[in-house]
């Protein structure tokens, strides 16, 4: 375990996933910890896709459990400072069983206004490597999720896309509105279930308790147009994920990886940074 602070913040990261176990601002856990037992995790990093994605290469499958293997492999620790930690990760004869493609991960938190994170993901290979990411962050709540909103910084169409029990899209949607404040006390944030925003305008959202209109926290994610939120059974905690792709559609499995939506394809030597920040309030 990693450590970095200031003096509002103690951050922990965890070598496997490069994943954040602990934030805590001004003597508070704002990271989930798991109180009820029905996730394990924090803030899983999601590469090389986000959610149930059929990887096909050059009309080879390759098996990948969903959310893809970064969450599951350790990080080096590439430099450190009292308030940043840049962590990396690198292609294995493991990985490339998985994933034919060889990279460069690299992950680096900061210590500003709030927790900073820039993602490099380079090509080292040869070839043209497509990949895409996904965040899972968790931000823990002292009242049940039903009593706050989500506010976007622009007006949005509220049209999720629904799933079947696999995790694929199964080509139906439904509305909750439209405008700038989504209610969170919602259909599918109960079960277990996940909302699905496709092609989101906003590039900032801010959870706020319904009761008081204080905010909570706030989330922004450049250059990534589509947001999940998720949270396990009746925990005080919602995931605010924001992903470059989206589960597939059911009956995609036979569209190669490089041609989904969401997927970006770097050229040889090519890099992709992409920055998100987290604030606590």
């Amino acid at each position: 375990m990693e450590h970095i602070n200031n003096q509002h913040f103690q951050v922990s990261i965890d070598e496997l996933g490069a994943e954040l176990s602990s934030i805590i601002k001004d003597g508070r856990e704002r990271l989930w910890q798991g109180e009820n037992g029905l996730w394990n995790k924090h803030a899983p990093i999601l590469f090389p896709f986000a959610g149930l994605c059929r990887m096909r290469v050059d009309g080879k499958f390759y098996q990948e459990k969903r959310h893809g293997f970064a969450r599951e492999m350790k990080f080096t620790v590439i430099d450190k400072k009292e308030n940043s930690i840049t962590l990396g990760l690198q292609d294995t004869p493991e990985t490339l069983l998985r994933y034919p493609f060889h990279f460069l991960f690299q992950v680096e938190y900061r210590i500003e206004e709030g927790i900073k994170m820039v993602y490099t993901i380079k090509n080292t290979g040869n070839q043209i490597m497509p990949f895409s990411y996904g965040g899972h962050d968790s931000f823990a709540l002292t009242k049940p999720v039903e009593d706050h909103y989500l506010l976007f910084e622009k007006e949005e169409e509220f049209t999720a896309l629904l799933q079947e029990e696999d995790g694929a899209l199964n080509g139906k949607t439904m509305s909750f509105g439209s405008g700038t404040k989504l209610d969170l006390d919602n259909p599918l944030l109960k079960d277990d279930l996940s909302l699905l925003l496709k092609g989101i305008q906003s590039r900032y959202v801010t959870l706020v308790e319904k009761e008081t209109n204080q905010k909570v926290c706030a989330t922004s994610f450049e250059g990534i147009n589509n947001l999940v939120l998720w949270h396990p059974g009746k925990s005080k905690i919602i995931c605010i994920e924001p992903w470059l792709n989206l589960t597939d559609p059911v009956g995609e499995e036979l569209i190669e990886f490089k041609d989904k939506y969401g997927v970006i394809n770097l050229m040889p030597g090519e890099e992709k940074v992409l920055v998100r920040e987290n604030f606590y309030f």
